[in-house]
């Protein structure tokens, strides 16, 4: 059929077109289509045409081309797997009916990359996301709601909606604005909660403050009247400062008018005593020349007496001399009576050598002394080469020890990976990891061993691969205990979950070793197609895990390939029989045949999520392969300990030897130079003698010499002697001198104090002024300290008087002006105060006032709460109002035309409006619907416990009851026959029939596999047949005039 037939059949109805409607979709490169358009008609399109040739790619197109999230489809969530396979772009094209108004053309172009980018045109214009979802928000298209738009693989989630949730869905397709309204009664109940909440709370805290104050009002009374005699107190303490120095300053001045008087008195006095001062100062100014040149001549004296002490000197220094000489000749007769006796003892020594080398042999022992050299050489060469070789064997006994220290670093680090393991399971699963530890503690209680989970028994050789495996591995097989038998199984869980109630999986093995699980052909036959290895492959575990995990996951069947992969998603099916599910390096790929036509491919992909739970693994065949390691290398350490030792025995050995040897040689050597070392000793005494010979002194002439020195020295001494007589006789003249000016000195002072006596009768009286004058200086002098820091103290305690406020000053005016009546006033007050006892008055005080003050405000508060409350409330009751009436109408309507369709076909059904027990609750109001299929059963609510083609008949039915009432442009329900028996599904198809074909009513699409024959048809439908898959006749060549003739003439014939 061509384009122009195609429109000119759906234009018939062009006028019957609702705002909104779809009126042309158009796909390239989306999932299974190359190209393809489609043109529904303006009421009932039925589409039709076996699995898997591209139905549901239409409802997967109008949700996403219409700015629908893929999450509404149920199917792959990345945009990237709605663009056909090998291609990199994929475009969705939809007009929507304008009314009165132009159409709405939207286009949306799929663009895949590093990540899916789209872009979006509105009539050719270049357009956001956003401003495409107001233009189907203002054309009221949902396609998100499910009471509107039903993809295949949300069929089911219809029922699952809770009751809530279907009158949500019921609101916004039959009237938003209701939905709207709702919505604002659940702002405003949660809203109304929490004003009646903090309404109670202010009450409360209201009445607990009032109680609070009225229990401390009694105790604020006493407060203030304490506060008065207070305030008087400090009063009075701040006026006492100022009256003591009051006193002080009038005591001040008495005592410098008396100051003064003696002050004149004493002036007077020294007037008198001036004569007498004047000639004490005259005869003090001789004593003093006296007393200089007394001074001067003692000095001239004690230097003359220093040159006469030195001429002293000189003459002892003689006698010394004398007795140096003397000594110098007795030390010569010591040296040479010495020399004479080491000369005797010479001799001796000479004659007794003489007499030792004429007893002793020539002897010629130097053959033993070379062979004794020989031997010696040997062993050092001996013990050089047991050093090499125990140098060496240490050597190498190091780096076996240095090698030994590393690969038991290494054998720890792969020993840690268990305890990092644990630390996983126990963050993501406790009860596993409390099962492990339970476990560990009890493994000789059974039979046979229990493997813990694959969480800490299975081993990623590469930790690059381990997002491959989990992606593979459901999480609760990951965490399944595996028993090797049933005992074991059922003795274990008894433990673990009934005694110890921990929540954990565990299974029996089926008794296979993992060889028993072979992939379906070998990996070479896979690497065109980028495979390189199975999962299998990457993974190490016990052969009962392993065995386990590939009987539940197929691991030997999965294989895993790099990008490569990608590029041959559309060959793998058919050319890798026996492999159902693949890995690449981003996704996870399965696939299944339909069961119907031509049986196509319908291939799922998920993205690899990244490696959380086998991120650490233990290499066990490197542990083995470092414990094997180990153990050679401590047993090559043992070797070579011994073989050291047993050197380092031989060692000893040969220094023994070799010292015996070096101790031959050194007495042979002794022996043959015995003569020898005898001579030599002969000749050295024989040199020593004659030096002792040619060391005679002459005494004779030592002693002349001797008396030549002291005659010498005596007529030095007495050229001193002279000079000492003449330096003593000056000495003498200057000492007299000096007795005739201390003389003279000594009359002076008697004078002097002749005249201080005289003085001192006459100051008898000055005196005494003076000692009176210094004690009232003194006197007046602290009395204007204390005058002064008292009026610091005043001012630094009260502050200036003279500042204080008048009111302030009238009342301290007022006070006593002595500091007795003072004093006596503050101890009157003090005991009044200390009669008024409150506990912590002052904290008592600032409690009542602030609570005070919080009180006035909380009665300001809940005045205002109360006013908002009755306005709140006044504006739910409106809401409610506004709400409530029209949507039980559209209840009643809905469940009017519900009930009549299931009446229809001989079965009940109901929809009712669920009001919670309070009615304020709006939260929770609902729909429920009811249903009774068969005359001998109860009515009972629509749920998931129905079977599917129940369900699938009152889904149909609520929303064709729906649809009078939906402003909806259209709706959509995809193989939602699946599952009805025949009866069911004409009936049902009929319903729909007449329902969505009368005039005026949205467009809706029915999406089926197949249909009954001789159903209902109308002139409003309009019938889509996919031709699409190798086994299909192509579109072009379908001829609808040619099959309805032959099929007349089948008719006519039977």
């Amino acid at each position: 059929m061509s384009q122009s037939q195609r429109r000119s059949i759906s234009s018939q109805f062009d006028r019957e077109f609702v705002r909104g409607a779809i009126r042309e979709i158009k796909l390239k490169n989306f999932l299974i289509y190359d190209n393809v358009e489609v043109y529904p008609g303006a009421h009932l399109n039925v589409v039709i045409g076996p699995n898997a040739t591209g139905k549901s790619t239409i409802v997967n197109a109008i949700c996403i081309g219409l700015a629908g999230k893929t999450t509404i489809l149920g199917r792959a969530k990345d945009l990237s797997a709605y663009i056909k396979n090998g291609c990199s772009r994929a475009s969705i094209e939809i007009e929507l009916d304008g009314g009165d108004e132009s159409n709405y053309r939207i286009k949306r172009i799929l663009q895949r990359g590093s990540t899916t980018s789209s872009s979006w045109l509105i009539n050719g214009k270049s357009s956001s996301q956003k401003q495409v979802e107001e233009l189907v928000s203002s054309l009221n298209i949902q396609v998100s709601n499910l009471c509107q738009f039903l993809p295949q693989d949300r069929v089911a989630d219809f029922v699952k909606m809770s009751n809530t949730e279907l009158l949500s869905n019921t609101m916004l397709a039959a009237n938003k604005d209701l939905y709207n309204i709702h919505c604002q009664l659940k702002v405003a109940q949660r809203k109304s909660l929490e004003i009646n909440t903090d309404f109670s709370k202010l009450v409360d805290v209201l009445e607990r403050e009032r109680s609070l104050n009225a229990a401390l009002e009694r105790d604020v009374s006493n407060i203030e009247e304490r506060e008065g005699y207070e305030q008087k107190l400090n009063n009075l303490k701040e006026k006492r400062p100022w009256v003591e120095y009051e006193e002080y300053r009038r005591l001040h001045i008495i005592q410098k008018e008396e100051k003064e008087r003696v002050e004149q008195k004493y002036n007077e006095a020294m007037a008198m005593n001036l004569p007498t001062k004047q000639a004490i100062d005259s005869l003090k100014r001789q004593q003093t020349d006296k007393l200089t040149e007394f001074r001067e001549i003692g000095q001239l004296v004690l230097n003359q007496s220093r040159e006469v002490a030195s001429v002293n000197e000189a003459i002892q220094s003689y006698s010394e001399k004398v007795n140096d000489v003397e000594t110098t000749l007795k030390f010569k007769e010591t040296q040479e009576q010495t020399r004479i006796k080491k000369l005797e003892a010479m001799k001796l020594q000479i004659q007794a050598l003489e007499d030792q080398i004429a007893n002793l042999e020539e002897l010629n022992l130097k053959p033993e002394i070379e062979l004794c050299s020989t031997e010696i050489k040997q062993l050092n060469t001996d013990k050089h080469e047991l050093d090499e070789d125990i140098r060496a064997l240490s050597g190498e006994k190091e780096s076996k020890r240095l090698e030994i220290i590393a690969l038991e670093s290494e054998l720890k680090k792969l020993r840690d990976v268990d305890s990092q393991k644990l630390n996983l399971v126990r963050k993501r699963d406790k009860h596993t990891y409390d099962a492990i530890m339970w476990l560990r503690a009890h493994r000789n209680d059974f039979q046979d061993v229990i493997y813990e989970p694959p969480l800490m028994t299975l081993n990623v050789r590469d930790s690059a691969n381990a997002k491959f495996v989990e992606n593979n591995i459901g999480f609760n097989d990951m965490k399944t205990f595996i028993c090797l038998n049933a005992a074991d199984h059922e003795k274990f869980y008894k433990k673990v979950r009934e005694e110890n109630r921990l929540l954990i999986n565990a299974a029996v093995t089926l008794g296979y070793g993992p060889d028993h699980y072979q992939p379906p052909a070998d990996i070479s036959q896979y690497r065109q197609f980028g495979f390189h290895c199975y999962l299998k492959d990457l993974v190490e575990a016990p052969n009962a895990v392993l065995a386990h995990l590939c009987h539940l996951s197929g691991l030997h069947r999965i294989p895993v390939g790099g990008s490569r992969v990608n590029d041959f998603i559309d060959e793998i099916p058919n050319r890798c029989p026996g492999v159902s599910r693949y890995v690449s390096d981003t996704h996870t790929y399965s696939y299944k045949r339909s069961k119907y036509g031509a049986r196509n491919v319908l291939t799922r992909s998920t993205d690899l999520r990244p490696a959380s739970l086998l991120i650490h693994s233990v290499d066990e065949s490197k542990q083995e392969e470092v414990n094997s390691k180990l153990k050679v290398l401590r047993q090559q350490d043992v070797d070579l300990t011994n073989r050291i030792k047993a050197l380092s025995d031989k060692l000893a050995k040969v220094d023994q030897s070799l010292e015996q040897a070096r101790q031959k040689k050194r007495d042979l050597i002794k022996k043959q130079g015995e003569r020898k070392t005898v001579q030599e000793k002969l000749l050295l005494k024989k040199e020593s003698l004659l030096l002792l010979e040619q060391e005679a002194v002459d005494m004779d002439a030592a002693r002349a010499d001797c008396n030549r020195q002291i005659e010498a020295i005596f007529a030095d001494r007495l050229r001193e002697l002279s000079n000492l007589a003449d330096k003593t006789e000056v000495v003498m003249k200057h000492c007299k001198q000096r007795c005739v000016l201390g003389l003279q000195y000594y009359s002076l002072n008697q004078q002097v104090k002749q005249k201080e006596a005289e003085l001192a009768e006459k100051s008898l009286l000055l005196i005494d002024l003076e000692r009176e004058l210094s004690e009232k200086k003194e006197q007046l002098s602290k009395t204007r300290d204390i005058a002064k820091r008292l009026q610091n103290e005043a001012k630094r305690t009260t502050g200036d008087m003279n500042k204080f406020p008048p009111e302030k000053q009238k009342v301290i005016k007022q006070l006593p002006s002595t500091l007795e009546e003072l004093d006596a006033m503050i101890a009157d007050v003090q005991a009044r105060m200390d009669l008024i006892y409150v506990d912590n008055d002052r904290a008592v005080m600032d409690e009542f006032k602030e609570r005070a003050a919080r009180i006035e405000k909380l009665e300001k508060k809940m005045a205002g709460n109360n006013a908002a409350q009755t306005a709140h409330k006044d504006e739910i009751s409106q809401l409610r109002d506004s709400w409530l009436p029209p949507l039980q109408e559209i209840i009643d309507k809905v469940n009017q035309q519900f009930s009549s369709y299931f009446r229809q076909m001989k079965c009940a059904g109901e929809v009712t409006l669920r009001v919670p027990p309070n009615p304020d609750e709006f939260e929770n109001y609902g729909i429920g619907i009811n249903v009774k299929y068969g005359d001998n059963k109860p009515m009972k609510e629509l749920t998931t416990f129905q079977s599917g083609g129940e369900r699938s008949v009152a889904t149909v039915l609520y929303m064709l009851a729906l649809q009078e009432l939906s402003k909806a442009p259209f709706r959509c329900v995809d193989e939602i026959n699946q599952g009805m028996d025949a009866d069911n599904e004409r009936k049902v198809f009929e319903l729909v029939v007449k329902a969505a074909c009368r005039p005026n009513t949205p467009q809706y699409f029915l999406l089926t596999p197949k249909l009954l024959p001789d159903l209902l048809y109308t002139e409003r439908m309009a019938v889509h047949i996919v031709h699409n898959g190798p086994y299909m006749v192509e579109h072009s060549k379908w001829n609808p005039d040619s099959f309805l003739t032959t099929r007349r003439e089948f008719s006519d014939e039977d």
